[in-house]
């Protein structure tokens, strides 16, 4: 969320998330059972972890040195034909 304004509240759940110890282990150690615990119900369940990845640009159980994912669609544009 560069260049934006972000609530708050989005920046203090996030911190807040930053200090959780699950989603540190989850970020020191990606191919733990916290991790994917993280993985799973952090997107889902838990607004902490949503605003984690509002304001950071990455999930919370993904280490802080990794790029952060780019926003919008998933799916990538059609092959041009030949």
């Amino acid at each position: 969320m560069s260049g934006r304004s972000v609530p708050r509240i989005v920046r203090w759940m996030a911190q807040l998330c930053e200090l959780c110890p699950v989603c540190r282990f989850a970020r020191a150690h990606p191919g733990s059972l916290a991790a994917r615990f993280v993985r799973v119900v952090g997107r889902t369940s838990c607004p902490f972890c949503r605003s984690y990845e509002t304001l950071h640009g990455r999930p919370a159980h993904v280490r802080p040195d990794s790029p952060p994912r780019e926003t919008g669609s998933h799916i990538a544009p059609p092959a041009a034909d030949r």
